[in-house]
């Protein structure tokens, strides 16, 4: 695996980010590190002397797209392009980012669940459907697009309505969205120039005036800070953010617009997590 979920830090790594880190924080962490579909435990691998890039290994669930998708992954940025893991795979699944404390019906079966296992499990079935079509959040996604985006732009995207298409055609800049997007589900992306509060609605814009940016209301506002540990709104500034959903137009400035209306389609990326 190229990336994990890290509970302590409650959010994703990728492999190379982890191997540098300071020895004493990757040992912190390495007890907190689990596979991002099911759960399942995991360890981090240095890189080796015979090229092979740094990753993580598991005992994953039976069923899990991570046990048989080896080297089919994104590549993440300061991944070595070695023969281990140098193979972009023709087709991934997105599915949602699971919030923390949230349990999976369809996987834990466990409604009260916060101290148990289940409820950290990060599988994601949709619509009973087991597929062995690797799957990716929207965290992971978002990573390879920011830096890696010529090398996936290619890459087949099924989204959970079953549209399908390549990364190139379903993933917009925000900013450089067309009349021919309007009302359109895409996933709709961008750096955060600016964060601003109006009435208990909160604004990221992506740009300059006219201000294209995602809409999101105080009380998931709220969310987005507890879940990834932002401590202001100004946080927020110099991240990236990418969202599932539909391109519209503010009625006073006619600058584009996507509102935020459900966590799991939405994924944040730190600007410094190179």
């Amino acid at each position: 695996m190229i990336t994990v979920w890290c509970e302590n830090e409650n959010r994703s790594f990728g492999a190379a980010a982890f191997q540098n880190l300071d020895p004493e924080q990757r040992m912190s962490l390495s007890s907190s590190l689990q596979c991002e579909l099911c759960g399942a435990f995991a360890w981090f691998v240095k890189a080796s002397r015979n090229g092979r890039a740094p990753c993580f290994a598991a005992r994953h669930e039976e069923g899990c797209d991570n046990k048989t998708e080896r080297a089919e992954t994104l590549l993440l940025p300061g991944e070595e392009e070695t023969s281990s893991i140098n193979a972009l795979f023709n087709e991934f699944r997105l599915v949602p980012v699971q919030q923390k404390g949230q349990v999976n019906a369809e996987v834990g079966g466990i409604e009260d669940g916060l101290n148990n296992r289940s409820s950290r499990v990060r599988r994601h079935v949709l619509d009973g459907e087991k597929s062995s079509v690797p799957q990716r959040n929207m965290n992971s996604l978002l990573n390879g697009v920011v830096y890696r985006f010529e090398e996936v732009a290619d890459v087949t995207l099924r989204l959970p309505d079953g549209k399908k298409g390549s990364i190139r055609h379903l993933v917009v800049p925000l900013n450089e969205a067309e009349g021919n997007h309007l009302h359109r589900t895409r996933l709709y992306w961008g750096k955060i120039k600016q964060v601003r509060e109006s009435h208990g609605n909160y604004y990221l814009n992506v740009s300059h005036f006219p201000s294209d940016a995602f809409h999101i209301e105080e009380a998931l506002f709220e969310q987005v800070l507890a879940h990834y540990r932002f401590s202001t709104m100004d946080d927020l500034q110099e991240t990236y953010v990418m969202y599932l959903g539909v391109l519209s137009l503010n009625s006073t400035t006619s600058a584009k617009k996507v509102e935020i209306e459900d966590l799991s389609w939405l994924g944040i990326l730190r600007g410094n997590e190179e």
